[in-house]
């Protein structure tokens, strides 16, 4: 009598599924790399807020609101013109990437740097000598502030190549180049305008294999911690002034003063002399000398009547 096994079921074969993919729009950085490349932006875009704010005296906001990737030509074509192009090189990557910032948002930061407000857009745009070079110490800044996120992931050093005012110039790669588009808004009083980080694959390619790899996806950086706020205002230069106190005079009183003429202040005036930044009155002080030089010594911090005084230690 013979034995034969019995046939096993056979499993139904996976179905085969076939995914579009549009040769239009090639798909280079996976969905992993873009949350690393929006983190590092991130922290670039803190680092710039901090030093532009105090370089400004005006409270800037930088803030990433987009990542996309697909053609050069199309992500350079969505740059808002008229538009300032800063070509930014790594040192031992060959091909660069394009910083762009609207005209007229670099015509207002001309206006804020030179004493102006930051009521909204300017009309201008078109650039003299003197605002070009402006212009690039504002760009060189932001590549300074990219750079240091660049190396707290790599060894690569940012250096700007050349700054551009015409579209065509800052075309540094071909058409169909995949590319990475980082949009950030920059706020700046009443003024809300668009920076664009446009990579070329190859200008990242490296840049991506060292956040898959080394040790900034896990949150633990190689390098130093960004600067806090307040490392970031430390080189700021602010001015001071010591005030004795004020005397109201008539119209009279004033155009009756003549050289030589003395003021009588109150008694006590030696406990009122106010250290100033601007119109704030920041620390109580008292006059007097230190060796032979006039000197005011710090007693407490500033306060209003109806709060209690903090004593310096």
């Amino acid at each position: 009598m013979s034995w034969a096994p019995k046939p096993r079921p056979m499993k139904p074969r996976a179905r085969r599924t076939v995914r579009p993919y549009d040769f239009s729009r090639p798909i280079k950085v996976d969905r992993d790399q873009m949350r690393d490349l929006k983190r590092l932006h991130t922290g670039f875009c803190r680092a710039a807020s901090v030093r532009m704010s105090g370089e400004l005296r005006s409270f800037v906001e930088l803030e990433v609101i987009d990542l996309d990737q697909g053609p050069w030509q199309e992500l350079y074509g969505h740059v808002p013109q008229p538009a300032v192009y800063g070509v930014v090189q790594a040192e031992s990557v060959g091909k660069p990437l394009v910083i762009a910032a609207e005209a007229g948002e670099m015509s207002l930061l001309l206006d804020v740097m030179l004493g102006g407000s930051a009521g909204g857009l300017a009309s201008r745009t078109k650039f003299t000598d003197i605002d070009m070079s402006l212009i690039r110490k504002v760009v060189v800044g932001l590549c300074t502030d990219l750079g240091d996120q660049w190396q707290r992931v790599s060894d690569e050093t940012l250096v700007l190549r050349s700054l551009e005012t015409e579209q065509f110039a800052a075309n540094v790669v071909p058409p169909s180049e995949p590319s990475v588009s980082i949009t950030i808004m920059l706020r700046l009083g009443a003024m809300s305008a668009t920076l664009s980080v446009l990579c070329p694959y190859g200008s990242i390619k490296h840049l991506l294999g060292d956040l898959a790899h080394g040790s900034y996806r896990l949150g633990a950086d190689r390098r130093v911690e960004p600067a806090s706020p307040a490392d970031g205002l430390a080189g700021t230069e602010v001015e001071v002034r010591a005030e004795v106190l004020e005397q109201y005079l008539t119209c009279g009183e004033l155009t009756q003063l003549e050289v030589g003429q003395q003021l009588l202040l109150p008694a006590g005036w030696e406990e009122s002399v106010a250290l100033r930044t601007g119109d704030e009155a920041v620390y109580r002080t008292r006059p007097g000398r230190f060796g032979n030089q006039r000197a005011i010594e710090v007693i407490e911090a500033w306060v209003s009547d109806d709060e209690e005084p903090h004593p310096i230690s």
